[in-house]
């Protein structure tokens, strides 16, 4: 009987104790010299210290000033299918500087193939416009269909997320906390470096 009522009050509070995802989410333009329709293609990587275990949606957040964030509605990870980065690389092997690229985004563990939503194809402009062709951003688990600027902490149903920024010269550096527990550490290139 003990057995039974501990496993039923362990399912139940994991069902109950489910977080808000976090990470980067990268939108990377593929180039290849010889072809120039291969030039359109993109890698939508959303990168993680999280193993993901079900479809989500999330919204990029594009930092404007100390807490303040613009949402950037939204992107979905659609399979739990861990990507391995020598295959994002074999499969782009005509792009000699997308390596170096992977390579500068620092502080996951985990790489899922993202997409844009419907919301969030008619963002993909302003995204190229605001940022570049190639931008790495802050992604939490919601959707966030506002056009409103929002400031840090968030609460998403009941937890409160927070994103601290930093910099270097060639470095944006975006710390996530989930209820004021250290989520992860990213570290990623501005564009052009």
């Amino acid at each position: 009987m003990r057995i039974t009522l501990f496993a039923v009050l362990y399912f139940a509070s994991s069902c109950y104790a489910t977080e808000v995802t976090t990470g980067v989410f990268s939108d990377i333009s593929i180039s290849n010299p010889s072809n120039t329709k291969y030039n359109q293609r993109k890698e939508l990587l959303f990168l993680t210290n999280e193993k993901i275990n079900q479809t989500k949606t999330l919204t990029i957040y594009q930092n404007l000033t100390g807490p303040s964030f613009r949402p950037i509605c939204c992107i979905t990870i659609t399979t739990i299918d861990l990507i391995e980065k020598n295959l994002i690389l074999s499969r782009n092997k005509y792009d000699s500087e997308l390596k170096e690229t992977l390579d500068k985004i620092q502080g996951y563990s985990y790489i899922y193939s993202a997409k844009y939503t419907e919301e969030g194809n008619k963002i993909q402009k302003l995204i190229k416009g605001n940022v570049g062709p190639t931008s790495t951003l802050p992604a939490i688990e919601n959707k966030d269909l506002s056009d409103k600027i929002v400031t840090m902490p968030l609460k998403i149903g009941n937890d409160f997320i927070n994103i601290k920024t930093s910099n270097s010269p060639d470095s944006d550096y975006y710390i996530f906390y989930v209820n004021n527990n250290k989520r992860g550490k990213y570290k990623v290139p501005f564009f052009g470096n």
